[in-house]
């Protein structure tokens, strides 16, 4: 301000500095760590905002903190198409934002495969008519301009978990999902959704087996929400050898045992009544 006040150069320099007990690498890998953090919270609050994953949380506690360690977010372009039906499935998704449609139907005679390739994450150009084709986001086939993709059954939102029945079934992939708008998407890798979320579905599985109507249940009114599924309804324990959980001639609440491991002995006295 005196140099202002009087016409005068500057009588001084001025240096920014850190102060003596941060170290600037330090200081610099302490703002990564900060935005590891917000992608991580981010990836949790995506995560709790879907029932799917809110329900499998219900029967494994600390899921949805593992998975948010693990996950990545990418954007998509308008256009891009995320897998085909009848790919192998890699990885399973949220659509976090925009829209993209579910097609189900047979490939087009024009579907060239031996045609050119380019990345499906570079930004889309009109390339001439049939000579180039495009890797699904997955990298597990390809597509061009002339591929049929099958009628429109279903157009998702954001909140939308994405892929995770073919990796749960390990089937390929029943439909093909293509981006109508620029989306955001999180992404869960197969081997990280196969180690955490997949125990889960081990016992929803185990009783669609063993358990008259269960797997019809779980495909017509469950439709994938754990918290709907039958195996909701059992609880797991644990019993000593010797134990005896029924006894023949009590009156008991109405419940069915599944015994997934070792082994029980059955036994009924010729009088019930002189039963000790």
């Amino acid at each position: 301000d005196v140099a202002c006040s009087i016409f005068a150069p500057r009588s001084s320099n001025i240096e920014e500095r850190p102060p003596p007990s941060v170290n600037p690498g330090r200081r610099r890998s302490s703002i990564g760590a900060h935005t590891e953090k917000e992608k991580h919270r981010k990836a949790r609050e995506t995560l709790k905002a879907c029932a799917f994953f809110a329900s499998a949380e219900v029967h494994n506690p600390g899921l949805i903190r593992s998975l948010g360690q693990v996950v990545d977010f990418f954007d998509a372009p308008e256009g891009a198409v995320l897998f085909r039906q009848d790919d192998k499935p890699q990885h399973c998704y949220v659509l976090v934002s925009g829209k993209a449609a579910i097609h189900i139907g047979p490939g087009s005679a024009l579907d060239d495969e031996n045609a050119p390739l380019r990345s499906a994450r570079l930004p889309p150009v009109r390339p001439k008519k049939g000579t180039e084709r495009v890797a699904t986001i997955e990298n597990t086939s390809t597509y061009s301009e002339f591929s049929e993709f099958g009628r429109v059954v279903d157009v998702l939102s954001g909140g939308t978990v994405i892929g995770e029945r073919a990796l749960q079934d390990n089937n390929n992939r029943a439909a093909t999902v293509r981006c109508l708008e620029p989306c955001h998407f999180l992404r869960i890798k197969g081997p990280d959704y196969n180690g955490m979320v997949r125990e889960s579905f081990d016992r929803l599985k185990y009783v669609d087996r063993h358990l008259p109507g269960a797997s019809q249940w779980s495909n017509k009114v469950a439709c994938g929400q754990l918290d709907k599924h039958p195996a909701c309804w059992f609880r797991e324990e644990t019993f000593p050898e010797g134990a005896t959980f029924l006894t023949e001639g009590l009156f008991l609440e109405p419940a069915i045992f599944f015994i997934r491991r070792g082994r029980v002995e059955l036994r009924r006295s010729v009088r019930p009544h002189k039963q000790p």
